[in-house]
């Protein structure tokens, strides 16, 4: 904190040295093995990396998660640190190569984002969502969904050659 800067950045020059240190130790992984994105709409904000949350609703599959809208300063009181206006869906996701297990709950529907770089397209990859699969077969790479993510990103790291949507049984 630097309380004489006020509202601006002249303190950058003093930080810029560590903040170049931190991100070259801490390259951001393109693809990360595990993904956890939490939204209440799906107009906007529904997407994180390579998971893109389509419909919310509940499922008879849904599981509970701990809820991390929740804040206890204490063993005092608990606090909900953003308001809710309406019901929130949430898909957590490991993979593992071609293997994808996600837990959820009030999603309908959600896509995965697949890069070549994370998966191997001349194999079989298999969806498993709360313990039931949800998919299990080859996916095609596809020029138009390169294309397409490849032109809202703009981020070389990140080519997604194909998208799987995924239906929450």
């Amino acid at each position: 904190v630097y309380p004489e800067a006020g509202h601006d950045t002249s303190w950058w020059p003093t930080e810029q040295a560590s903040y170049d240190a931190f991100v070259a130790t801490h390259p951001r992984p393109a693809y990360p093995e595990r993904i956890s994105w939490e939204t209440e709409r799906t107009d906007r904000y529904n997407r994180y990396s390579w998971l893109v949350i389509n419909t919310l609703g509940a499922r008879s599959s849904d599981v509970a998660f701990d809820d991390v809208n929740t804040f206890t300063p204490g063993l005092q009181k608990q606090y909900e640190l953003y308001d809710r206006k309406r019901p929130s869906g949430r898909v957590d996701v490991v993979r593992r190569g071609n293997l994808f297990d996600a837990r959820s709950r009030y999603v309908r529907e959600f896509t995965l984002l697949l890069d070549a770089d994370a998966v191997d397209f001349s194999k079989d990859i298999e969806v498993r969502v709360n313990g039931k699969q949800a998919f299990a077969g080859r996916v095609s790479r596809d020029v138009a969904t390169l294309t397409r993510w490849a032109a809202r990103d703009d981020d070389r790291t990140q080519l997604y050659a194909a998208e799987l949507k995924i239906t929450v049984p």
